[in-house]
């Protein structure tokens, strides 16, 4: 169990996948890389990580399990109802699969999750990710191509993420995630989980594995990952001197972010021309329309992105069909009320089974900005693989 959790971990990066159809991943004559089912190397190593563990350690039928798989038949139900149910549903049987793991995670005792072999291999993944992003950025190009664990071809120009410095354009790398921006987080969310596991390696493996991924994600340029890092940074520097209640508060404040980010950014857009501002604001307006539109049910998972691209009337997005970059915004306008509702009861659920509240405040810390600002952490393999690392330092008891 713990060779395959840590194999898990590892994998967590890794974008190596089969592409089942290609043909489902078109809309308006355009190619949407969202759409396309996909089936990760991480994916097996996931089933069978969830399939031997429920097998061991068989769940007790409690009212949160009947709460989620009641909720879980009626969302499989509304996906056989929406107007691509290929898609949508092989998408729900993708977050089936990480919702079984962390449920997966709760069973497993604390011996198992807080496993050295656990924060070794979390630690050899942030090191490698961190050592070839750093010389996909050294070089411009990728080092070792697709088959290094899914690894991006940088030198294909399209939808590459770039920054320009110094009055130079310089390829942004993504180490083996589909995206800068999905690299930085994997390795924001890591570093803090390794740091909470510090005693469980020597000290010199830990700065400079702590070092080298700081160095990663300078260079991806993710300005998510930065903020998410300064919050946790921030909590680091005050949580001594915050009792329970103030810590509550906090937490509360943390969470309103959600709301408050959005609202800030569609204020900031009608002034702003900076292109990644103004197609993240239109990008939420459009969820809050589709929301309006079918605010019970929504329209079904995987379905925003063939719904854009059919639809689009904003020219800023005419070559920007993507999902909302704002996890929240994007299950309104997919799942609607009920699958919000769903998801803060699975949250409750989740709480209930940790005591740890600095650990909940920290993992808040790194995850709202995320949410709040992109949607990789729900939309893509990688960055789901990623809450499950944050749920091991949640889990964890103090």
């Amino acid at each position: 169990m713990v060779s395959l959790l840590s194999l898990l971990v590892f994998l967590v990066p890794s974008n190596l996948f089969l592409v089942l159809h290609h043909q489902i991943g078109y809309a308006a004559g355009m190619r949407i890389d969202y759409l396309i089912p996909k089936l990760y190397l991480s994916d097996l190593v996931a089933g069978a990580f969830a399939t031997l563990t429920l097998a061991q350690y068989r769940p007790r039928v409690s009212k949160w399990l009947i709460y989620i798989g009641i909720s879980w038949f009626i969302l499989l139900l509304r996906q056989v109802a929406t107007l691509t149910p290929a898609s949508s549903l092989w998408f729900f049987a993708e977050l089936s699969l990480a919702g079984v793991v962390i449920w997966s995670l709760v069973q497993l005792p604390k011996r198992i999750r807080e496993h050295t072999g656990v924060t070794w291999s979390l630690a050899s993944m942030l090191g490698l990710q961190s050592l070839v992003a750093i010389g996909q950025f050294a070089l411009q190009k990728s080092l070792f191509g697709y088959w290094f664990l899914g690894e991006t071809n940088l030198l294909h120009f399209a939808g590459i993420a770039s920054q320009t410095i110094g009055g130079q354009e310089f390829i942004l790398p993504s180490g083996t995630t589909p995206h800068p921006n999905v690299l930085a987080g994997v390795l924001l969310i890591g570093s803090v989980v390794l740091w909470q596991r510090r005693k469980d390696i020597p000290r010199w493996l830990l700065l400079s594995t702590l070092a080298v991924s700081l160095f990663g994600i300078g260079v991806t340029f993710s300005l998510s990952a930065w903020l998410a890092g300064m919050f946790a940074l921030g909590f680091y520097g005050v949580k001594s001197q915050l009792d329970t209640t103030h810590k509550r508060i906090v937490l509360a404040g943390v969470w309103s972010l959600i709301v408050l980010i959005p609202l800030v950014m569609s204020q900031f857009s009608v002034v702003s021309a900076n292109p990644s501002l103004t197609r993240r604001s239109t990008l939420n307006q459009v969820a809050i329309t589709t929301f309006a539109a079918q605010p019970l049910w929504g329209t079904g998972l995987n379905t925003f992105t063939r719904g854009l691209a059919l639809t689009n009337t904003h020219r800023i997005l005419e070559r920007f069909v993507q999902p909302a970059h704002h996890v929240p915004l994007l299950l309104l306008a997919e799942t609607g009320l009920f699958g919000v509702l769903a998801g803060v009861g699975i949250l409750i659920w989740l709480r209930k089974n940790s005591s740890n509240l600095d650990a909940i405040l920290l993992a808040s810390c790194v995850l709202v900005p995320l949410i709040s600002l992109d949607h990789y952490l729900y939309t893509l393999e990688s960055g789901r693989l990623a809450v499950v690392v944050l749920l091991l330092m949640v889990l964890a008891e103090e």
